[in-house]
């Protein structure tokens, strides 16, 4: 509002303020015995109903517990019609017809039960105050114990009795919880009703004292409406013209029709344009001098691989079928096209990301990524173990930008492995079924808390001839797979990457900039 309603305002309030306290406090009041007496009500309407549930429960708990210290449970109702006479020998068994009664009382006992619990799950504070998940985890565990107990009513054995036990024991136990939770927030309920009492006398408290000191709040409001304002206003324009432009006029999310702080905002986004105009142009200028130099090292570097891959080439045809040598060149033929596939990727890193997934085998791929290291390993003596045990037959990515994504993170781990160490590389599903993960860990020395939040960014590294892309890369094509890369590390202990991936279809996320894309990533 303008600085001409703001004064009116203050004269308006001062002749209304002693009514406003007044009925502040009796509307608290009323507040105050709205939160005491609601939460509780509900809490004991919720507990009755799981009293009962429990009741029904622990009946049918009862019955089991006492069918399986009796022997009559071990026989078929079959074998009971063949030979009623035989019961009295047995020791003791009871008549059939008495046994009906007892099955069809727990039966009835049975449907009570879900009787009880669909009177439950239609009380509304009921999903409120236990959870959404609680109360499907007890609709579960109770429709799970009416099969097993069906179970048994058909067969009469004494295997599907204990089966039948453990499943209503477990509804009990949920309910004891579910009990103990209530009480609780029954005890919390008390304790916030006892803040409420000593807030009601805070505010009445402060509205006596607010009526004899109303008289300063017309200077204390001149000073922050008008001469604040200007003076954060001054304050900018100084920080400003330095060449501050990070510095921003504290104001709230929504200025309204205040002219100084409508003022203020225009300022804050004055300088916020210019500072992102001058960042957009250096980031452009790094683009393009990190694309220039990418295309003329790949076209140097591309001229002599083709050189060397004629001559393995002719290697691999001049030596017979059966020697090391052929192997040996097609090996080398393998890994220059490999090499020619990254100087590709490479150049793609300055352009707009784009995956193209596609449903294929992980373990083969994941083992070509293990091989292609192992040379870098070995020269640097460290050993790589793998295990894809409980990796998906099958997932869904785009397996060359993967790669390089894997790739960037395994050759960090063996660069920050001592001589003599281990790189782990495990794949597998997750509990949920519907994401796995590419888990690399090593024996380095570990992250520092203090660059753990900068790993991430482009250009940034910690090696005298790193160029920090890798893990950026890595990042945003994880990120453009619907995925996360994860981070445990403590120093002096190692570091442990795990690349979290959706294992069926989804919807490639990218289109911007690998490398200006990530600059703005933090790490998960």
């Amino acid at each position: 509002m303008s600085l001409q309603t703001k004064f009116t305002l203050v004269l308006g309030l001062l002749s209304l303020v002693v009514v406003v306290s007044l009925g502040t406090a009796l509307a608290f009041g009323r507040f105050l015995q709205r939160e005491l007496v609601w939460p509780l009500e509900n809490i004991s309407r919720v507990m009755g109903h799981l009293g009962s549930l429990k009741r029904a429960n622990d009946d049918q708990i009862a019955f089991l517990e006492a069918t399986l210290g009796s022997t009559w449970s071990e026989h078929s109702t079959a074998s009971l019609d063949e030979n009623p006479q035989a019961q009295a020998a047995a020791g003791g068994l009871p008549p059939l017809s008495a046994q009906e009664e007892e099955l069809e009382a727990f039966a009835e006992r049975r449907l009570a039960m879900q009787a009880d619990l669909d009177r439950l799950e239609t009380d509304p504070a009921y999903l409120e105050l236990v959870g959404a998940s609680t109360a499907r985890n007890l609709r579960m565990r109770v429709a799970s114990a009416g099969v097993v107990t069906g179970t048994w009513l058909e067969s009469a054995d004494r295997e599907a009795a204990v089966r039948a036990a453990d499943a209503l024991r477990s509804i009990s136990d949920l309910i004891e919880r579910i009990e103990s939770r209530l009480l609780a927030d029954s005890s919390l309920a008390v304790t916030h009703g006892s803040q409420l009492r000593r807030i009601h006398s805070f505010v009445i408290a402060s509205g006596a004292i607010a009526s004899l000191l109303f008289g300063l709040l017309g200077v204390m409001l001149v000073r922050r409406w008008v001469v604040m304002p200007v003076s954060r206003l001054r304050q900018a324009a100084i920080e400003i013209g330095r060449g501050n432009l990070s510095y921003r006029i504290p104001i709230p999310s929504d200025p309204g029709r205040d002219e100084l702080l409508r003022l203020s905002a225009e300022v804050n986004q004055m300088a916020g344009l210019i500072s992102r105009m001058q960042e957009e142009a250096v980031e452009r200028e790094r683009l393009a001098s990190t694309g220039a130099m990418v295309r003329r090292l790949a076209h140097n570097i591309r001229n002599p691989l083709a050189g060397i891959r004629a001559l393995a080439e002719l290697s691999r045809k001049r030596a017979p079928e059966d020697s090391p040598i052929r192997r040996d060149q097609e090996d080398v033929i393998r890994a220059i096209d490999r090499f020619n596939q990254w100087l590709t990727e490479l150049l793609d890193a300055t352009s707009p990301l784009e995956v193209r997934p596609a449903m294929a085998p992980t373990v083969p791929w994941l083992a070509d990524i293990a091989d292609s290291q192992r040379p870098l390993a070995a020269m640097r003596s460290v050993s790589i173990e793998t295990d894809w045990t409980d990796a998906p037959a099958e997932a869904c990515f785009d397996h060359r930008k993967l790669e390089h994504a894997v790739v960037a993170v395994a050759t960090n781990a063996i660069q920050a492995s001592p001589p003599g160490g281990t790189v782990r590389l495990v794949a597998g599903r997750l509990p949920d079924g519907q994401s796995w993960f590419i888990r690399i860990d090593d024996q380095g020395p570990g992250i520092p808390p203090e660059i753990r939040d900068k790993i991430f960014r482009p250009y940034f590294t910690t090696k005298r001839d790193g160029n920090g892309i890798g893990l950026a890369v890595a990042q945003q094509v994880v990120k453009a797979h619907g995925g996360e890369i994860r981070v445990e590390t403590a120093v002096g202990t190692g570091t442990a990457f795990t690349i979290v991936l959706p294992v069926g279809p989804f919807q490639p996320l990218g289109g911007a900039p690998t490398i200006q894309s990530a600059e703005n990533s933090r790490l998960v």
